[in-house]
């Protein structure tokens, strides 16, 4: 899937679908400490059906798909094991601010000068921190200036493994191919040069360089609402999301149950059970608020 539309007429679509399949569905990003690394192929959309004069913000997470973590195994990934605990939802919101519909519709929306890292500790607010070894999906979230309410996009042709090396041959050289700034890593971690001359060293000077790194604007939810929403959800439970588009209400009445279709409840720590590692939620249980 490289476009979607939301019931309200939203549409976005990849910018650059045809890169994007070539990687699918093996894709994967390298994470690193320090300065990040940028994802490639890059988030880059086109958005049709916003209204010209409303002022809208557009926001990027990266989801994790399942509570699993993956290893590449015999020319595939495989589930290993046990996901790692689970972060809060780190919103970014695009630098642009809020502009109005015609803005985001007259040119591509992109999210290159975020980068990805596994830097626990990390403080740069242009930087991602994801968990190697799992599997990510970017979310895209448009609300219009003072609503609660935000509609989500997930493409699953942007899902990628986070990765401190390549682990598929195929990517490496995929990524090689199509990125000038991209060094060649093999499975066991050694890099390689790419096709041309310039040695990963100054390849990855020249990424740094390249990406300047402008503040983000802090967002404008109501971050009291936002935490005491998604702790909570983040905490206490993780949805296996079967929708690729769906109502968020930031104001902490989004029925979470009723729109995923399955959750996964760490034990013993329900909520609803005063600690009993029962996996289920209540009877007419219909948000996390």
């Amino acid at each position: 899937m490289d476009s979607i539309e939301s019931p309200s007429g939203i549409k976005l679509s990849l910018a650059d679908p045809t890169m994007w399949k070539e990687f699918y569905p093996n894709t994967e990003m390298i994470v690193t400490k320090r300065k990040g690394r940028v994802i490639f192929p890059h988030l880059d959309y086109n958005l049709t059906g916003l209204e010209p004069n409303a002022h809208y913000e557009v926001f990027i997470h990266l989801e994790r798909t399942h509570n699993v973590k993956y290893k590449f195994e015999a020319g595939k990934w495989r589930e290993f094991g046990k996901g790692a605990k689970i972060f809060r939802i780190d919103y970014k919101q695009h630098p642009d601010g809020a502009r109005p519909g015609s803005h985001w519709m007259n040119e591509t929306v992109s999210f290159k000068h975020f980068k990805i890292t596994n830097d626990m500790k990390n403080t740069d607010k242009q930087l991602i921190v994801l968990q190697s070894m799992h599997k990510y999906q970017p979310v895209i979230t448009i609300k219009k200036v003072n609503d609660y309410l935000g509609e989500q996009f997930r493409l699953s042709i942007t899902e990628f493994y986070a990765v401190t090396a390549y682990q598929c041959e195929a990517i490496c050289k995929l990524k090689v191919s199509h990125n000038k700034h991209a060094s060649g890593h093999k499975g066991n971690g050694r890099k390689r040069m790419s096709s041309d001359s310039e040695s990963p060293d100054a390849k990855r000077r020249s990424l740094s360089s390249s990406s300047s790194s402008s503040s983000t604007p802090p967002s404008p939810w109501n971050q009291s609402v936002v935490t005491a929403v998604f702790n909570q959800f983040q905490n206490h439970g993780y949805p296996i999301h079967q929708h690729h588009q769906q109502v968020f209400d930031f104001a902490g009445n989004n029925p979470f149950y009723q729109q995923y279709q399955e959750w996964q409840w760490y034990p013993m720590m329900n909520p609803f059970n005063n600690g009993n590692a029962e996996n289920s939620a209540p009877s007419g249980y219909t948000g996390l608020g």
